[in-house]
This record gives C-alpha cells, structure tokens and sequence, in this order.
C-alpha cells in the first residue's frame, strides 16, 4: 500500500507565553501544501522502517519505527510491516516532514486494521513523537493551539499557489525557542477566519520565531525581505523555508533566477 505524507506550513504562527511544564503556548494557523513525502507499506516478518535519506537510516531514535511498533503493540495487531519512506520534504525546513511521515503511519495502521480510532485517541498517541504531529494527522486548514494538541477547523477556504523556498539551512528548534523574548496577544477564530476570506495577508502572514530565526541567521532576514518584493511572504515554524505567495509564472521565474541554488518548490495548498 502508498500513501502520501503531506508537508505542513504555519501560515501565522504566535508564541502566547509558557505553561507549567515551561513549554510554549502557541497559535498557529496550519495548512497542508501538495509537497509531499511517499510511504509505502508492505506486510513483512518483522518491523523496519527505511529512508531514501542514508542519514536517517542511521538515527538512533527512529521515530516512525517506535510509533509503528507501538500500535502493532498496543493493539494487539499480529502482522509486521517493512515501511519504506521516500523523503521529498526537506529537513530542517519548518516544513513538518517527519511529523507528518509519523502522522501517515497511524493514520494508516489505523485504516489498515480498521481500528476506528478518534481523531483525540491519535492525537494521543502522536504528540509523544512531537509537537506537529496531531495537526499532521489531518490534512485541513485549521488553528493549532497549545503545544500543538488542540486542533480547531477552520470555517474557509484557503486555496493558494504557494512558492517553498528552502535556502538550504538547517534551523534549530530549541535554539530559536531559546531566543524568543516577546509573547504575542491571543487572536480569536473569527478574526482568523475573516483575514483569510478577506485575503487580509498583512495580519494573517506573522510568524513570531522570524526575529529570534533572523537573530541566529542574518542571511534569512535578508531572503525574506527580497522574497518580500516579489509576494506576501512569511517563514514556516522555525524556518529555514519561505512562503511565497504568488499569482504567476513571473513571480516563480524571478524567484528561480535569484536563487538558482536554493530548493524551490512551486505548490499549492491542498
């Protein structure tokens, strides 16, 4: 069996304060975009999980293996499955690419086996392998609140032709939390929901880790305010990738021809 394992972006992003486990409140409007990793999954005598990515072959920690053999575990499931992961999602990108291969795999060991497990009951199991997990486990527009465990649809639609650009540098979580400072005001639902339908890009596209990102790596203040010229733009979670959001092939060629090196990825949000 394929699946895909769709790319996440935050399209608005705000650092709310801490919590009594001194982790990070967030509010986050999320999307799933049309880069997407490829899972295939076939039944087999024991469990593995392999990458097109030699790198991950070698981790310790296998995230994708330990939520796999805990559900076969966990739900007394008898068959054993060799998973193998073709990554298209770029590492380190803000982009959620291992969250979402974790996220395909539950979903899918969920339908294989007819589990019919709630979205909360996945959300349980996902959010031990990482924040971006519980969104990953759906593919709409939605806020994302908390440390990523409450997931709010969104009432609209946000159908856009979106540019990745991923300038190949690799971004540190923890380092950019680390530098975090300011906490941003809470912004309800219905304020959400009326700068997407209005396409108020102004209010909507804010990213609260862009400064501390920009204070570790001056060289993506200065992407983002080329990329500014071109169309709204606003980084993904703790970068390094770009989101340009664009109307034609102008602004994608001119995005090409001035960074001829970096991975850009023309897509759309599903």
């Amino acid at each position: 069996m394929k699946f895909l394992a769709y790319a996440k972006i935050n399209v608005r992003l705000n650092v709310l304060g801490k919590n009594e486990k001194n982790y990070h409140n967030l509010s986050m409007v999320n999307a799933k975009i049309s880069l997407a990793d490829e899972i295939e999954i076939i039944e087999a005598k024991e469990n593995k999980v392999c990458y097109s990515e030699e790198e991950l072959n070698q981790l310790e920690n296998n995230l994708c293996l330990n939520v796999l053999n805990e559900m076969v575990s966990n739900f007394n499931i008898e068959k054993r499955y060799n998973i193998y992961i073709k990554k298209n999602i770029p590492m380190g990108a803000g982009l959620g690419g291992g969250s979402s291969d974790v996220a395909c795999i539950i979903n899918a060991i969920n339908d294989l086996h007819s589990l019919n497990l709630s979205l909360n009951d996945k959300i349980k199991i996902g959010l031990k392998y990482g924040a971006d997990v519980p969104y990953c486990l759906i593919d709409d527009v939605a806020l994302v609140e908390g440390i990523g465990e409450k997931i709010t649809l969104l009432n609209v639609c946000f159908k856009e032709r979106i540019v990745v650009v991923y300038p190949n540098i690799f971004v540190s979580t923890k380092d950019v939390f680390s530098k975090v400072k300011k906490y941003s005001i809470y912004n309800k639902k219905d304020e959400i929901e009326n700068y997407i339908k209005n396409k108020d890009y102004e209010n909507l596209l804010i990213n609260d880790l862009e400064n501390p990102s920009f204070e570790l790596n001056p060289k993506l203040k200065e992407i983002k305010d080329t990329l500014s010229t071109i169309g709204n733009t606003v980084m993904s979670g703790s970068g390094s990738s770009m989101l340009v959001l664009i109307n034609d092939d102008k602004q994608l060629n001119k995005i090409i021809n001035i960074y001829p090196k970096f991975l850009i990825v023309d897509t759309y949000t599903i």
